[in-house]
C-alpha cells in the first residue's frame, strides 16, 4: 500500500488488491479484475470516502504449449488490457516480456498495447530445460506496475529426458501402434488419445461412445479394438476415423 500524507489531518491511500496466482489449466481467455481506489478520511468527521479510480480486466491467451526446443511455439504470447471505466483508452499500455527459465527468446520483449488494448510477441524456446517460463509485466501508460503474467511452455530435449508431468502422458493407462502406418493411440483417464505431429502431441478423439476406454488393441490388419468399463468393444477399420 502507498500512502501520500498531504498533512498531519488528511491523507490520501491508494490500495492494490492482491491478485491470486494465475493456474495453469483455465480456459482459453482468462481475466484479471484490478482495482484501484481513492481512500479518502478524515480525523475531524471520521466518515470515510472511496472513489473508483479505476478498473481493469486482464485478458490473457493460454498458449498451445509444446514445441521442439530452439524454434517457436505456434501461438503467440499475447496480452489484452481492459479498462472498464474508460474502454476507448487502451493504447500505450506497457507490456514487458522476460524469459525466466529455458534460454529462450521472445522477438519483442518491450511493447505498447495498440488501440484495442492488445500486445502480442513470438516467443522461441530455449535449449537448456523442457518446462519453460516467460512473465509478462503489465504497467498503465504512467509506468505503474498493474500485475504479472506467467506463461509455460514444454521444450523437447533430445538429448536428454523429458520429464512429463502432463495429460495425457502422465496418466497412460493402455497403448496401441501402427507401424506400417506410422500412427499410434492411447488411453488416458478413460479417454482415447491419437498421436499428432510428434511424441508429445496427442490428439482428443472425440467420440462419446469411447468416454470410459479402458483397453486398446490393434491386429495384423490394422484394426483397432476398443474395450470400455462398461463391457463394451468397439473397432475401427479406418485409422480409428469410425
Amino acid at each position: 500500500m502507498m500512502k501520500l500524507n498531504k498533512n498531519t489531518r488528511n491523507r490520501v491511500e491508494i490500495a492494490f488488491p492482491t491478485i491470486s496466482q494465475i493456474k495453469q489449466e483455465l480456459k482459453r481467455f482468462t481475466f484479471i479484475p484490478i482495482l484501484i481506489f481513492l481512500v479518502a478520511s478524515c480525523k475531524n468527521t471520521g466518515d470515510p470516502a472511496i472513489e473508483v479510480l479505476a478498473s481493469y480486466n486482464l485478458n490473457y491467451s493460454q498458449i498451445t504449449g509444446i514445441s521442439r526446443s530452439g524454434e517457436y511455439l505456434k501461438d503467440s504470447l499475447s496480452v489484452t488490457v481492459h479498462h472498464l471505466l474508460t474502454p476507448a483508452n487502451v493504447a500505450n499500455y506497457i507490456v514487458e516480456f522476460e524469459v525466466l527459465t529455458g534460454g529462450g527468446t521472445v522477438d519483442h520483449p518491450r511493447l505498447f498495447t495498440r488501440k484495442d488494448g492488445k500486445a502480442s510477441t513470438r516467443w522461441k524456446l530455449g535449449k537448456e530445460y523442457f518446462l519453460q517460463t516467460v512473465e509478462a509485466k503489465i504497467y498503465d501508460p504512467e509506468g505503474l506496475l498493474l500485475s504479472k503474467i506467467r506463461f509455460n511452455a514444454y521444450g523437447m530435449l533430445f538429448n536428454a529426458w523429458n520429464e512429463v508431468s502432463f495429460a495425457p502422458l502422465s496418466t497412460v493407462a493402455d497403448a496401441a501402434g501402427d507401424t506400417i502406418n506410422q500412427a499410434s493411440w492411447l488411453i488416458s483417464l478413460s479417454k482415447v488419445y491419437k498421436r499428432g505431429s510428434h511424441f508429445l502431441d496427442w490428439q482428443l478423439i472425440n467420440e462419446p461412445k469411447l468416454n470410459g476406454a479402458r483397453e486398446i488393441e490393434i491386429d495384423k490388419n490394422g484394426v483397432i479394438y476398443i474395450g470400455t468399463w462398461f463391457g463394451e468393444l468397439y473397432k475401427s477399420a479406418d485409422q480409428g476415423q469410425s
